[in-house]
Formats: C-alpha cells, structure tokens, sequence
C-alpha cells in the first residue's frame, strides 16, 4: 500500500504525466531478464499496434539475458505519453507489477538519435546483429538494419552521438550502448544493475 500510494503521488505530482513535452522514447525498468526485442514487440502491439519504430532490449554478454531494460520509440508524443500512463496505470493498480513496469522518459530521444547511439557502440556489423535495435514503419518490421541505418542516421545525429559517448567515456560513465544511463532495479530477480552488456 505504501508503495502503491507513493506511485500515486509521484503520478500526480507531474499532473498524470510521465514525459516530458514533446518527448517520444520511453525506458521500461524491472523487464524480466528472458525478454528480447520479440517479446515486447508482442506485448506493446497488444496496446500501440502500429505506433512505434524502435525497440530495443539490450542485452547481458556474459550471462546471455536481457539486463533489464527496454527502450521504444513511438511515433508521436501522445502515443508514448499514452503507453507510458497505462504501465503506471497497471502499477498502481495491481498489487503484482505489470510484466513491464517502472516506465520513465529515456535520455536519448528519437528514432535516428536512438540508432545513432547504438551504430556508435556497435558498428555496422552489430547491425546484423540477432538481438540488434527492432525498427518498424506503418506497423511493420523493416528487415536487415544493416542495409538500412543510413535511411535514419544523417552525419549530423551521427556526430552528435559521437560527441556523447566521448563525453559519458571522458567522465567514466559506462557507455552500455543503450539508450539511457539508468539501470534496472538491481537485485529484483527480474533486471540487473550490473552492466556486461551487449547486443
């Protein structure tokens, strides 16, 4: 109940919203850790069918799970605030977190910048990669990242990423190819803090 009526406050204290304006990517927290992309593709078209083009779960290399974490993109700001509401809807609602849960507003924002982000760390050939970032159009699945990331990332997005993972390595933040520096709920059972992550 405390818990319950701490979500409450937190919820009203932004006047019901989880985002800020205009912002359209979202991180999932306490994702459990045999989740991949495939998987929160499958519960979020259950609620934005069509409305996103990107997810991404990035993943532990050492222990070949899900770290946590889930990063999507919808297409318009309503849309995410939207989604975002009805996880902590579920939240508050149920004494048992909804599969996922703990929903926020991540750091990097946009499709092309979400992609740039994850070139920079990984390269083209972690675009081929089977666990690399999910991208869609009108609802549908676009094949072969690797063939396509120039279509989204312009050397501009490109430079700007660059310039932040220099900056997160100049100041010794790890620089785990996600989309945001926060880290799961460490010691949940479902995420990890811990940060061997790969694609």
């Amino acid at each position: 109940m405390a818990m319950e009526a701490a979500r409450r406050a937190e919820h009203n204290a932004r006047g019901g919203d989880v985002l800020e304006p205009g912002a359209t990517t979202i991180m999932l927290r306490s994702v459990p850790l045999h989740y991949t992309n495939d998987l929160v593709v499958e519960e979020l078209n259950r609620i934005a069918r069509g409305k996103f083009d990107f997810v991404f779960v990035p993943r532990d290399k050492r222990r070949n799970t899900s770290v946590g974490l889930a990063f999507v993109n919808f297409v318009n700001h309503e849309t995410a605030q939207a989604v975002s509401n009805f996880y902590l809807a579920e939240d508050m609602a149920n004494s048992q977190p909804h599969t996922l849960s703990r929903v926020c507003q991540a750091n990097v924002q946009g499709l092309p910048l979400n992609l740039a982000h994850y070139f920079v760390k990984f390269g083209s050939s972690g675009c081929a990669h089977p666990h690399a970032p999910q991208i869609f159009r009108n609802g549908v699945r676009l094949p072969r990242l690797q063939d396509r990331w120039q279509e989204y990332i312009s050397a501009a997005v490109l430079a700007q990423a660059s310039a932040a993972s220099a900056q997160r390595k100049s100041d010794g933040v790890d620089d785990s190819g996600s989309s945001s520096s926060h880290s799961s709920r460490k010691g949940s059972g479902k995420g990890s803090g811990k940060s061997n992550r790969s694609v």
